[in-house]
């Protein structure tokens, strides 16, 4: 009777566990601007994806290249193939948004 028990309060555990999981998975996988903007016009001159393109640095090091005026550079010197001048003012600003909230030292990792 109590091995009964035991079994099906960890099965109850176990079930509830994975769909909080899988319901935190989906929240964390919604496209930001960044995101899409990457996708439709970064990822083949990157050969790479999002992630690792925004954790090639952390968040602080983002912010002093944005600030410096580096960020297109930066993204040319991460994407050799990639050609910059196809990206507006305000794409490079949600590119930016992007990296900065998904950089290298954000200890949620999202999937795209």
């Amino acid at each position: 009777m109590k091995y009964t028990l035991l079994k099906l309060i960890l099965i109850i555990a176990v079930t509830s566990s994975l769909s909080l999981a899988t319901e935190q998975r989906h929240t964390i996988t919604q496209m930001t601007p960044g995101m899409k903007i990457f996708k439709k016009k970064m990822r083949k001159g990157c050969r790479s994806t999002a992630i690792k393109f925004s954790r090639a640095h952390t968040q602080h090091q983002w912010s002093i290249i944005k600030d410096n005026g580096l960020l297109r550079r930066e993204a040319k010197a991460l994407c050799p193939h990639l050609d910059t001048s196809i990206l507006s003012d305000k794409e490079w600003k949600n590119i930016y948004s992007f990296v900065s909230d998904h950089s290298k030292d954000n200890p949620v990792i999202i999937k795209c």
